[in-house]
């Protein structure tokens, strides 16, 4: 998933510790080769080599079911089909310009959620336009840390911690302390108290390109094609990580959400601009 994994685990004896943890980066392994856009045949890479109908595994209905879930409650500010402006955007990070408007607009006719169809009784999928290329950029390190920490947590270890590139999640406190102590990404002075729940980090810190005074982010606004040009940093805690995930690329690209929001969603959002 183009990001270091790290499991952080308190074990009676260190042998079974390591192999617990392991464990868990199997597990992650083995979910690279199904969500990653960078495995050339992993099976989101396969879903869109077609536009006909194909049964997917358990974890790639997961992760794809719930992406629906949260385009639909952001009404597009996240979106799974964002591939084609996502490898535009490399191409475009790398030169130092901006893809041409007739570019985006044939890409246009390939993105958009409602053309990935979901069909629950066979737990099949299909494109329904051309040249579609699904991103699980925004869900896929969150779901592999839940699932990393659930290893763990069925092998006996319930005080753990798994990363996946600044996307964590946290079972049961360090022994003698009431929580984990965590330090926001890119935020020094703020650190969070977490107990049995997940924080992840979407802003433009890292991964920006400036093109004609502009500073376009590496987050793509699936509704306009680009980069978003919003100076701005978001943590998400939730009690997943896949969920903590997905909003935190939303809130950026939406530019913020309001409290009623965040209850109603189970969140709690810490926005630097």
């Amino acid at each position: 998933m183009g990001v270091d994994f790290r499991v952080v685990l308190y074990a009676r004896a260190a042998e079974p510790g390591r192999m617990a943890a392991g464990r868990a980066l199997a597990r992650v392994e083995a979910l690279n080769q199904i969500l990653s856009d960078y495995v050339a045949d992993s099976e989101v890479r396969r879903l869109v080599r077609d536009r006909e109908r194909h049964k997917v595994s358990t974890e790639l209905w997961q992760v794809l079911s719930y992406g629906q879930s949260v385009a639909r409650e952001s009404q597009g500010a996240f979106d799974v089909t964002v591939g084609p402006y996502v490898l535009a955007a490399r191409q475009y990070r790398f030169f130092g310009k901006l893809p041409p408007p007739e570019k985006l607009a044939r890409m246009k006719a390939s993105v958009g959620f409602d053309k990935l169809k979901l069909f629950p009784e066979s737990r099949e999928v299909a494109c329904a336009a051309p040249a579609m290329r699904v991103d699980l950029g925004g869900l896929a390190k969150g779901y592999a840390v839940d699932e990393a920490l659930g290893v763990l947590r069925e092998l006996g270890y319930s005080r753990a911690m798994v990363d996946g590139g600044g996307d964590l999640a946290v079972s049961d406190a360090p022994p003698g302390k009431p929580h984990w102590e965590v330090q926001v990404e890119g935020a020094t002075d703020q650190v969070l108290s977490l107990r049995h729940a997940a924080v992840a980090t979407s802003g433009d810190v890292y991964q920006f390109v400036e093109v004609d005074g502009v500073r376009y982010s590496h987050i793509i606004d699936p509704r306009k094609g680009l980069g978003i040009t919003n100076r701005v940093q978001v943590s998400v805690v939730a009690d997943h990580c896949m969920k903590a995930d997905a909003w935190a690329s939303a809130i950026c690209v939406l530019g913020g959400m309001d409290a009623d929001c965040q209850k109603a969603l189970g969140l709690r959002v810490f926005l630097r601009r």
